[in-house]
């Protein structure tokens, strides 16, 4: 099976809408998905849709798998924008990306120009019966559409 794209989790539903005022909340999206077959090498899951504006500060992704291989999170201009390869084990695992102690703001502070998705990629992961679980969770903000107090950016 060759490498594929998958849209799961909250890649796949619409926005809400928010009123004016919502410029520089804070806004969190989660999305879990769970597989239990070989994932392809560089096959793509689209996990979580995020709007045109948006300004990413920051999340985390949580994963348990009965294999190990690597993976990326990233999006459809940049595959590893948010996480660089990381490691998938044999056990409950969480990769924080965003700004970290050593001052490494992967994909920190990056503003969407278009709506795009956040992607997990995954390399050479699992194999016939092995399962995957991840949970996917990213914090952004929204630029001020004409309130005052927006979004710094």
């Amino acid at each position: 099976m060759g490498a594929s794209t998958h849209a799961k989790g909250r890649a796949t539903g619409a926005f809400e809408h928010m009123a004016h005022t919502a410029g520089g909340n804070l806004i969190c999206q989660v999305a879990h998905h769970s597989i239990s077959a070989a994932i392809s090498n560089d096959d793509v899951f689209q996990m979580i849709k995020v709007p045109k504006g948006a300004v990413i500060v920051g999340g985390w992704i949580a994963l348990d798998s009965s294999s190990t291989g690597t993976f990326t999170v990233g999006d459809g201009a940049a595959t590893n924008r948010h996480l660089g390869t990381a490691s998938v084990s044999l056990s409950n695992t969480i990769h924080h990306f965003g700004g970290n102690v050593l001052g490494i703001t992967t994909g920190m502070g990056h503003k969407y120009s278009a709506e795009d998705t956040i992607d997990v990629k995954f390399s050479a992961v699992g194999s016939s019966g092995s399962s995957l679980d991840w949970t996917l969770c990213v914090f952004y903000l929204m630029e001020s559409t004409g309130a005052t107090g927006g979004a710094v950016v």
